[in-house]
């Protein structure tokens, strides 16, 4: 985490010599306790709408102002965000995970970046997301296929055949001697949320409804 150090920094350059010349220099004014090369500072950036920022307080910086950092009274982050403030006017929150905004108040959208593959829905939540696949596709991301064959079972003495979307139960006597033995497609022939086909006198496929 950070220290209890807070500055501001404006947009360069902040200040110039008599001559015009640009001050590159870190220019602090407030605590005189030094800080550690390992603390962590939080400064608000103007040139970027006073958004909160983390950096080491050893970087070169050009700060407006600095004092030690307090919280809000009252806290006035949403979503379970921290305030805090800098010499008692200026807040900014520090927000969980899964949030965003200067109050915290926005839900960040984990759908933005497409992660479903294959055509699968994306179903946003705070701080993690979840894939709803299409028929014929599994896994968190919907980059695999179902492999139908290792989970259906076929009528006794048919043979199962994958293919993705869809699969076929084929008996070989249908294949191989023209002459079938009698199947009659029902409600029990597919997985839920697939319909029958019969595809011969001894052949059915199951496909998505």
């Amino acid at each position: 985490g950070v220290s209890n150090w807070l500055a501001m920094k404006t947009a360069s350059p902040p200040v110039l010599y008599s001559d015009g010349s640009p001050i590159l220099g870190s220019l602090q004014w407030g605590e005189d306790e030094d800080s550690s090369p390992l603390d962590l500072c939080v400064f608000l950036d103007s040139s970027d709408d006073y958004k909160a920022k983390k950096a080491f307080c050893t970087e070169q910086h050009s700060y407006v102002c600095q004092s030690a950092l307090k919280p809000c009274a009252p806290n006035v982050c949403q979503n379970g965000g921290n305030c805090s403030s800098c010499f008692g006017s200026t807040t900014f929150c520090e927000c969980p995970a899964g949030f965003d905004g200067k109050t915290c108040e926005i839900n960040i959208d984990e759908c933005t970046s497409g992660p479903c593959q294959n055509g699968g829905s994306c179903h946003d939540d705070i701080n993690y997301y979840t894939c709803t696949c299409p028929i014929g596709y599994q896994g968190d991301h919907c980059e695999t296929d179902t492999d139908w064959c290792s989970n259906i079972q076929c009528p006794h003495g048919f043979i199962c055949q994958d293919f993705t979307f869809y699969f076929q139960c084929v008996h070989p006597s249908s294949v191989a001697r023209g002459r079938g033995v009698p199947y009659q497609c029902s409600s029990a022939s597919c997985p839920d949320g697939m319909y029958c086909t019969q595809e011969g006198v001894a052949a059915f496929s199951c496909k998505p409804e």
